[in-house]
């Protein structure tokens, strides 16, 4: 499913170590989920990327933009929080769309 304007952002906890994550819909945020530590996945949501841009984009490319040290052990771990974090985003839009438009998002 494509939405425009969604974002994914990450917005560090203060008082403790890790951030939580929200999906920003042009400006409305809803939270999603928390992660424990901030490292290359924080440096990553930080700013806010696109759905899309994540969904497409691979690990190695993110490390590179990014300016961290690309090794194959830690991006593989990139790669599997990637792949979880896309996972909820989709079946968290996927209930959007079935809650608020009463449509079947598969």
């Amino acid at each position: 499913m494509k939405m425009k304007n969604v974002r994914v952002i990450a917005v560090n906890r203060e008082l403790e170590d890790g951030f939580n994550i929200y999906l920003d819909f042009s400006g409305r945020r809803e939270y999603l989920l928390s992660h424990r530590h901030n490292g290359i996945m924080y440096e990553i949501l930080k700013d806010g990327i696109s759905v899309e841009k994540l969904k497409r984009t691979k690990p190695h490319q993110l490390y590179t933009e990014y300016g961290f040290r690309f090794t194959g052990r830690n991006s593989s771990k990139l790669e599997r929080q990637l792949n979880h974090l896309n996972d909820i985003i989709e079946e968290y839009l996927n209930e959007i769309i079935e809650c608020e438009y009463g449509l079947d998002a598969a």
